[in-house]
């Protein structure tokens, strides 16, 4: 599995942009991308969606988790109807 640094530089890399047209699309410093992609600091909540936004890519994927095939409202994942808890 790929840190977020390492997948931040490989998706950058995969879009065909620098650091700096990264940092200018997400209005942040170019040295930023580079502590980033450095695992020395990490974005922000705001920063790592706007990143998702530019890069056309889902936060799952960015964190290693597996990406969702449909909306999780759909699935049985608690207290619902059939649930012992819910009587």
């Amino acid at each position: 599995m790929l840190t977020l640094g390492q997948w931040l530089r490989q998706k950058r890399s995969q879009r065909g942009l620098t650091q700096a047209q990264l940092a200018q699309r997400l209005s942040c410093e170019g040295a930023s991308i580079s502590r980033w992609e450095n695992e020395k600091n990490s974005p922000s909540l705001e920063q790592f969606r706007a990143v998702c936004l530019v890069l056309e890519a889902s936060a799952d994927e960015a964190l290693g988790l597996p990406v969702r095939r449909r909306p999780i409202e759909s699935r049985n994942v608690g207290v619902g109807a059939n649930d012992p808890a819910r009587s």
